[in-house]
């Protein structure tokens, strides 16, 4: 399992914006999924370890990252 820690949750509007991260995961992310650990919110990736090879963990990482940064203005409303 791949994951970053995106943020923490905020302490308003959770409902919103879980509802939010359950449409991203659906919308945008097809093998990755925003989800929640403790008191944090999650990006996941799973991937198989027996059969991985360089260009799919560079493409896990790439997918990652692109999430964050296409869905960071999406996310900050939550947050101020």
């Amino acid at each position: 399992i791949i994951r970053a820690q995106v943020t923490g949750i905020p302490p308003n509007n959770t409902k919103t914006l879980f509802e939010e991260l359950l449409r991203l995961n659906q919308s945008d992310l097809m093998h990755g999924a925003y989800a929640l650990d403790g008191n944090d919110i999650i990006l996941i990736n799973t991937l198989v370890v027996q059969t991985l090879d360089q260009e799919e963990l560079q493409a896990t990482l790439d997918s990652i990252s692109l999430a964050i940064v296409e869905h960071y203005e999406k996310l900050t409303k939550f947050f101020n």
